[in-house]
């Protein structure tokens, strides 16, 4: 952050008197400020940057005349032009900033103008540090305030529009002081969240400015060794998996608006769900989702039904039917082709599905299932659409059909149940047909693999000292023997990490 960037923002009223706020000059013209305090698009506007000598030798900061340029349609922020490019800025572009919207608080911090700080000739300026976190209910970050707040809510009036930071990028906007926490806690606009509306780009780029790019910053308070090891577990290896899903939805999905299948096989210990996780927290990936949420709940799943024999038609429409609408916000009568093609359409739509099949599980009734969904998936790709939607079909190979037990003590147990053969039948047949390509098997875990996860996470592990991760890689490479599966793999870290030193 830089303080030659901070202002107030004066609009103008319609009862003669005018608004105020805080914003941050993005560019020598535009200010970023909340929607709230700009009004209107059109309305004159005059701003103070911060440490500018009073005007005429007054008392009062020198005024710049601007004009609101745009505001958001759907979130609280605004763009406001200066009628003439402010001087004296550093010429180093403003660095845009994403978080992970994990279950961890990011530190930041902001500069703005509340009421508490009022003084004769304005509100002085105000430094704010804050943890952030996302709610991902209300689709905004709360900021709690760490330093002294105001005794009142109405106290933070001016503060709307200041500027958020981590890691000096700009990552969210204030916009409210929400009831209930003594005015210590703060509602925040995530500049991801808005970055890539064209009407915001269109602005940016009338006004010489080039789009935001947004970089990866990390503020997260610090943690101990066993925490940070264990939320990056999910890059172990996967990488040739990972850059064949992630290329051929970057390079080709975007474009044409057709779902995009994938097949993953691998074996029951080899964790499926953490490859949705590494997936899900690729950057590329998640400008490709386009959605501000938890990486946890990014991909949603589809549940697969776990009985041996089952109702084709009836697990269709109760289990797969009923996940996809829910996810989408459809009543379950809706899940007709084209009402799940219009609502896959919304920009806050999910933009990526994931389901699991054990085929060695899968008795009688299950290949019926297999070529009904995928029939779904078909007269989806038919359909017109804008927004390009993954799903990924997580094949467990080797596993066995449980031993059916008698409906009581003293009877036999029924017969066995045999894998359904159609299963596989409609597996090569969309397979062959070009309609489900299909990753590498996802392979055993090796030193090399160790090697190359803890060189990656190692920036990721910010409060972890340099020594301690090269221990644990010591100690992980004695203990792991020969290529084990990843959830073995697991175990053994969990073990590393549990014994003493």
């Amino acid at each position: 952050m830089e303080r030659e960037r901070v202002v107030e923002v004066y609009v103008e009223e319609e009862n003669d008197g005018y608004g105020y706020g805080s914003g941050y000059l993005i560019t020598d013209r535009l200010v970023l400020t909340a929607r709230h305090v700009a009004k209107l698009s059109g309305a004159a506007c005059e701003i103070a940057v911060l440490g500018t000598a009073p005007a005429n030798g007054g008392t009062g900061p020198k005024l710049l005349a601007a004009r609101v340029v745009w505001v958001s349609p759907s979130h609280d922020v605004a763009l406001v032009a200066v009628d003439e490019p402010v001087a004296g800025l550093p010429r180093a572009p403003v660095r845009f900033g994403k978080v992970d919207l994990n279950d961890r608080a990011d530190r930041c911090y902001g500069i703005g103008f509340p009421d508490a700080q009022r003084r004769q000739d304005g509100n002085a300026d105000r430094l704010i540090q804050a943890a952030l976190s996302w709610v991902s209910k209300d689709g905004l970050f709360n900021a709690d305030v760490l330093n002294a707040a105001p005794d009142q809510e109405i106290g933070w009036k001016g503060f709307s529009g200041t500027a958020l930071f981590v890691e000096d990028a700009l990552v969210a906007v204030v916009e409210a002081v929400p009831p209930n926490f003594a005015g210590r806690v703060l509602t925040a606009t995530s500049v991801a969240s808005f970055c890539d509306d064209a009407g915001f780009r269109e602005c940016l780029r009338s006004h010489g400015a080039a789009p935001p790019i947004l970089e990866r910053v990390d503020g997260s308070f610090p943690t101990g060794l066993t925490e940070s090891i264990a939320y990056n577990v999910c890059f172990v290896d996967r990488i040739p998996q990972v850059e064949m899903i992630v290329t051929a939805v970057t390079d080709h999905g975007s474009a044409d608006g057709r779902p995009r299948l994938f097949l993953i096989p691998g074996e029951p210990d080899d964790d499926h769900a953490r490859v949705i996780e590494r997936l899900a927290r690729e950057d590329q990936m998640q400008r490709f989702l386009g959605r501000d949420t938890d990486p946890g709940d990014a991909i949603i799943e589809i549940h697969w039904p776990q009985a041996p024999v089952i109702d084709a038609a009836a697990a269709f429409r109760n289990m797969l039917c009923r996940d996809l609408t829910n996810a989408l916000c459809l009543p379950p009568e809706a899940a007709t082709a084209a009402s799940l093609r219009q609502a896959m359409d919304r920009p806050d739509a999910p933009r990526a599905f994931w389901t699991r099949i054990s085929a060695g599980r899968a008795g009688p009734g299950h290949g019926e299932l297999l070529r009904s969904w995928l029939g779904l998936w078909s007269e989806l790709a038919a359909l017109p659409g804008r927004n390009t939607v993954l799903l990924l079909l997580c094949l467990i190979t080797g596993e066995q059909m449980p031993a059916r037990k008698p409906p009581l003590p003293f009877m036999r147990p029924p017969p066995p149940v045999d894998p359904d053969p159609l299963l596989q039948q409609v597996l090569e047949e969309a397979v062959t047909g070009n309609r489900l390509p299909w990753v590498d098997p996802l392979s055993p875990i090796e030193h090399g693999h160790v090697r190359d996860w803890l060189d990656r996470i190692r920036p990721r592990c910010r409060q972890v000292r340099r020594e301690q991760i090269d221990f644990l890689r010591m100690r992980i490479e004695r203990r792991l023997t020969s290529a084990v599966s990843m959830r073995a793999f697991c175990d053994h870290l969990t073990e590393v990490l549990e014994s003493p030193l």
